[in-house]
């Protein structure tokens, strides 16, 4: 009776070894995957709320905001202003639904995307229409600034006259290449952060110029034009479905809304930063058209 007594004790501690040495083995396990995550966590570099607001808005601000100017004058510049802010407060509301998307998402995989949440809903059809959608979007805005490129380099080299440079859209072309084509190969929106902030810095002394040029250099005796309440008041219904496209390429930046999320230190406050992005924008777009 005793030998059975000591031989049940013997296995039991020998279940207990096993047991407590399987948990060990899953404890260390588990640290071995926390300690690999931290690894790679330090060794990808992430952004903070500040510097994702900049590369934010840089993002949305392109060559939209220069056509502005003239959807204004044609339409209207009070409905033009009242379509503008309706367009900015819609454009929010849809990204703060796919956000909330994202976030619930975000615990089950490490990258989100619009491919990925369509994939989830609509599968394979979801997916592709997503991407088509984004890579035609995306060409769109290619085209649109390289014809700013190219009126660009064109006024200038003439200007200069630089004959053999002047009208030559080979050559700008080939420019616009060599600068885009190296930035597709970065994949973290975090190294966008110092040209974002220097481009930042450059359109808030382009503002700046233009109301000192207004206020100071524009003679409303010499050029008048139409009084404040006659802007406003003024509508081209013919012209509102350029006002309307126009608005919507100048908020051009929704297409990299998950690329930043995700190179931030903390993508909770994406929420917060996009709120502040495009009330931002709507002060800009709609003060200087």
């Amino acid at each position: 009776m005793k030998f059975e007594q000591e031989e049940e004790s013997s296995s039991l501690l020998n279940k207990i070894s096993h047991i407590s040495s399987e948990g060990s083995l899953e404890q260390d396990e588990d640290n071995t995957k926390v300690l690999s995550s931290i690894t790679i966590k330090e060794h990808t570099i992430r952004s903070s709320s500040f510097q994702a607001f900049f590369t934010l808005s840089k993002s949305f601000i392109g060559s939209g905001i220069l056509t502005l100017a003239y959807s204004f004058k044609n339409a209207g510049a009070g409905i033009s202003i009242l379509l503008t802010i309706i367009i900015g407060f819609l454009t929010y509301h849809c990204i703060m639904l796919v956000m909330n998307v994202a976030d619930d998402k975000s615990d089950k995989r490490e990258k989100v995307t619009y491919s990925r949440i369509a994939y989830d809903e609509l599968r394979k059809f979801g997916m592709y229409s997503v991407e088509i959608s984004i890579i035609v979007m995306q060409i769109g805005v290619c085209i649109g600034l390289f014809i700013l490129a190219n009126k660009f380099f064109e006024h200038t080299f003439c200007m200069y006259d630089v004959t053999e440079l002047c009208g030559n859209r080979l050559f700008t072309i080939l420019l616009c290449a060599s600068l885009t084509i190296p930035l597709c190969f970065v994949n973290n929106m975090h190294y966008f952060y110092i040209p974002s902030l220097a481009g930042f810095v450059f359109l808030i002394v382009a503002l700046a110029t233009q109301l000192f040029y207004n206020f100071t250099y524009l003679d409303p005796d010499v050029n008048p034009g139409p009084s404040l309440w006659e802007a406003l008041t003024t509508v081209d219904i013919k012209k509102l479905p350029l006002l309307f496209g126009v608005a919507i390429y100048a908020f051009e930046g929704i297409g990299v809304v998950f690329s930043i999320r995700e190179s931030m230190e903390n993508p909770k406050d994406f929420k917060g930063i996009m709120k502040i992005n495009i009330a931002f924008l709507i002060i800009v777009y709609t003060m200087f058209p």
